[in-house]
């Protein structure tokens, strides 16, 4: 049995800027310029380490349109998307309760 791992991607976010001054991606840039919007979003963190124990960002549980989560992170002055393929299924139809 082979153990996944966590994809880590460098990536344009396509962020809404709210009238509160609080911002929120809505969707991402490929390297191909192709545009992935979000379906929804599921949950945010303000202090999450998704990208390692030494590199707490804020982060945005969101669902992709093939039906499954990714974590778009906001580190320093640039935005990761990390797909666990291991915790990727969204909170409404996880068989044990919402994604980690």
């Amino acid at each position: 049995m082979s153990e996944s791992e966590k994809s880590i991607r460098l990536v344009t976010a396509l962020v809404e800027c709210r009238p509160d001054g609080e911002y929120a991606p809505w969707g991402i840039k490929w390297y191909d310029g192709t545009v992935y919007p979000f379906d929804r979003i599921e949950s945010y963190s303000s202090r999450s380490w998704v990208l390692g124990p030494k590199r707490q960002s804020e982060s945005w549980r969101v669902v992709v349109g093939d039906g499954t989560c990714r974590d778009i992170c906001h580190y320093q002055n640039s935005w990761y998307v990390v797909h666990d393929p291991d915790n990727d299924t969204p909170a409404d139809r996880a068989p044990n309760g919402p994604c980690k």
